[in-house]
């Protein structure tokens, strides 16, 4: 497994301008990004995380345009498993709409306060699998990864219980 963690905010900005602050610092940070996903090929799973959602059902949705059009090209090029993200303040699990998309989009971000609206979770650009937020006493949700040497889990976790709420099994990339 790799996983590469790239910094959303150098790359496309801090706001929905998807204007970075400085343009050389961003696109040497995407080359770096597509060297890591080049050089990754040899795994079976293969996973990028990063603050901001590529793919939103919440408020920042339906899409990040700068990671839509620099990233999501990349996912799918170099067959990319999952991108994790956050920001978004609540669970969600998409897939892209397209036919032959394969990567898996998981939004993890609800520990200190919760955004309960999707209100792109019927947008065109992806399938919706799950979407949830719920703010208890002890924390909102959260999220962790299982891996085995054949497996990759997605679990998304209720903070109040710790009870395990959704999870995917994520399937390995294509051997090449």
């Amino acid at each position: 497994m790799r996983i590469v963690m790239m910094d959303t905010t150098i790359q496309c900005g801090i706001d929905s301008e998807g204007v970075p602050i400085n343009a050389t610092v961003a696109e040497e940070q995407w080359a770096w990004v597509e060297q890591q996903l080049k050089d990754g090929q040899d795994f079976d799973y293969l996973v990028v995380v990063g603050h901001f959602p590529v793919l939103a059902a919440g408020n920042t949705g339906p899409t990040n345009e700068c990671l839509f059009n620099r990233l999501q090209p990349m996912l799918e090029e170099y067959e990319v498993s999952a991108y994790i993200a956050g920001h978004e303040h609540n669970l969600q699990h998409l897939q892209d709409s397209r036919e032959n998309s394969n990567v898996e989009y998981f939004v993890v971000g609800c520990s200190n306060f919760v955004s309960p609206r999707f209100p792109n979770a019927d947008a065109p650009q992806f399938n919706t699998n799950f979407a949830w937020a719920e703010m208890t006493d002890l924390g909102g949700c959260y999220g962790r990864v299982e891996v085995t040497s054949t497996s990759m889990k997605m679990v998304f976790v209720q903070g109040r219980d710790g009870a395990d709420i959704y999870s995917y099994d994520v399937p390995p990339r294509p051997k090449q």
